[in-house]
């Protein structure tokens, strides 16, 4: 009998580890966060839309491709990655300020759509896509 007392206890104690590993929730694991944010980024790259050197459209041209093409993608991709993807704990407040930047950023080029002409000013916010390892289509302005 207390054999079978101890197997009893034994898997009770097993079961009872199972289910406190699985209670902790650490979010997606890195992987799986960059697979969708890419693929959110993906589907609304428009970075291809910009002339890239010294190529450049004069102002009205920008400001109808900003405003026809570049802005609506971006909301689009800032408005999904802000719903839809949730980063692993371990990158939440870095992903926070990328989408604060970015949210930052999207009204920059709303009020000003010039802004896209220099990839200088969206230096900082693509630094942030490539510290969390997110892809080339989530970063924003031209080349």
């Amino acid at each position: 009998m207390r054999l079978k007392s101890g197997r009893t206890t034994g898997l009770a104690l097993a079961a009872g580890a199972v289910v406190a590993a699985g209670c902790v929730d650490e979010g997606p694991s890195r992987e799986r966060f960059g697979q969708e944010a890419n693929a959110i980024c993906e589907r609304h790259a428009t970075l291809g839309d910009l002339p890239e050197g010294d190529e450049q459209p004069d102002p009205r041209e920008l400001r109808e491709l900003a405003w026809g093409t570049l802005i609506p993608a971006y909301n689009k991709q800032v408005g999904e990655l802000q719903a839809l993807v949730e980063p692993p704990d371990e990158l939440s407040e870095e992903y926070q300020r990328y989408l604060d930047m970015s949210a930052s950023t999207r009204e920059e080029i709303r009020q000003d759509p010039s802004v896209l002409a220099d990839a200088a000013n969206f230096e900082e916010v693509n630094r942030q896509a490539e510290q969390l390892g997110l892809s080339p289509d989530c970063r924003v302005g031209p080349g």
